[in-house]
């Protein structure tokens, strides 16, 4: 199976078996997915994993809170409501998923089951708890970070069924400057893409969130076809002058540029590749049988 196909493959999981998934497991899962594209290398992510009766607590506070009819609190600011082909999406998925459970547009108990099971986590034995430093916020980019980071966790897991090469010296000036223009000519590729979006759906830290989990899923894409990537923000730092000439619509805004084109094997810069904290050091485990 080839990344296409097995990208393709991958679908959300609503329903799990009663079936413990070994610590050792998602350790592996952690290893392959951290590899995921980060500004910088900066790696501002942070893994908490919960299983067992400490996950049941978590559910049962949703649960007792939700019924209570306390209103919802996030870490984050976040837009509650959709609009247009967005909220769309959305209709569309739930009309697909009721019509399988047989849930009736009037069955009352059986749509707020529903609901509830999202609450519930849908009864997995595992969740995964992404977090990240409150520091750095306003946070769009470390946002963008745990998209990617989060898409490389769901294709790992699916899958398993569950710096001076440049000879550049530091008192270089006229060097160091050269290296720092580059980033802005987004390293002379062929191709950049933008990625945006909507401005209406401010604050937008989900969305930041998916269009990291976009890229990642691009650039792994690329690269087994044999095209390099590099996720790029000096490239769109003068966001208006790529506004202007890639005619991006004024009610959109831009996230991030990802430069692309064949590897040049030549270059030094080519063989540079960042290392990752060990697991320990940004995983913690809670709930799972030693």
């Amino acid at each position: 199976m080839n990344f296409k196909e097995f990208a393709e493959s991958r679908k959300s999981i609503r329903g799990f078996l009663e079936k413990p998934v070994p610590k050792e497991l998602i350790n592996e899962i952690i290893d392959a997915a951290k590899w995921a594209p980060t500004s910088y290398n900066t790696q501002t992510w942070h893994i908490h994993a919960v299983a067992g009766d400490v996950l049941d607590k978590i559910r049962e506070g949703n649960i007792e809170e939700t019924m209570a009819g306390k209103p919802h609190v996030r870490d984050f600011p976040y837009k509650e409501e959709y609009e247009g082909i967005h909220r769309q999406n959305q209709i569309d998925v739930a009309v697909q998923l009721f019509e399988v459970m047989g849930i009736e547009r009037d069955d009352k108990e059986k749509r707020m089951d529903w609901m509830l099971r999202g609450f519930r986590q849908f009864d997995a034995p595992v969740s995964l708890v992404l977090t990240y430093d409150k520091y750095l916020e306003p946070a769009a980019i470390t946002h963008f970070g745990l998209g990617s980071l989060a898409y490389g966790i769901v294709l790992a897991a699916w899958e398993r069924g569950i710096g001076c090469v440049m000879g550049i010296e530091r008192d270089d000036k006229e060097k160091r400057m050269d290296w720092m223009l580059r980033g802005f000519r987004q390293f002379d590729a062929p191709v950049s893409l933008v990625l945006t979006y909507d401005k209406y759906l401010e604050p937008a830290a989900i969305t930041h969130f998916g269009l990291g989990s976009l890229a990642y899923g691009i650039v792994l894409a690329a690269w087994e076809r044999g095209i390099g990537c590099v996720i790029n923000g000096q490239g769109i730092m003068q966001s208006h002058i790529v506004r202007e000439h890639a005619q991006i619509p004024d009610d959109q805004n831009i996230m991030i540029c990802i430069a692309m084109g064949y590897p040049d094997n030549d270059f030094p810069a080519n063989k540079v590749r960042s290392t990752r904290a060990k697991n320990d050091e940004f995983v913690t485990y809670c709930g799972f049988d030693e």
